[in-house]
């Protein structure tokens, strides 16, 4: 199935997700902590009057942590969290069908070249249930 989706980078690696799950990209400098959460869990801010989850995904998958305060907020199941990302990188149609298979990690559904590097499709039922199970 052909997707349009949108690239992040985080350090110096490239993530993704389905373009019709991201609400907006924001920077935000405001988050509150919230105590007893999962590691990934950075905080909550308000977008709009909505309390938004702000996930940092270093703490899922190995990557670097994201510097900065730049946040990609997505929309899924009706909820909606914010990835902690250093940029957004290009929007691109990609075949998902075409994806090489991620076992190391059950928050990646897939990946894929881009620009000579490996990028990886974000999972997300698999981390909203992760999510939902301990929040």
């Amino acid at each position: 199935m052909r997707q349009k989706i949108v690239l992040f980078r985080i350090g110096d690696s490239i993530f993704s997700v389905v373009v019709s799950n991201v609400v907006e990209v924001l920077r935000v400098s405001n988050i509150t902590k919230v105590p007893g959460t999962p590691d990934y869990i950075i905080g909550l801010f308000n977008r709009l009057g909505e309390p938004i989850v702000a996930v940092e995904l270093s703490a899922l998958i190995p990557t670097e942590q994201a510097s900065g305060d730049m946040f990609l907020v997505v929309e899924y199941r009706n909820e909606k969290f914010a990835f902690h990302i250093d940029d957004v990188v290009e929007l691109i149609d990609l075949e998902l069908d075409d994806l090489i298979p991620e076992e190391d990690n059950p928050f990646v559904l897939g990946r894929f070249i881009w620009g000579g590097k490996p990028a990886a499709v974000i999972d997300l039922d698999a981390l909203f249930k992760k999510m939902s199970g301990e929040i």
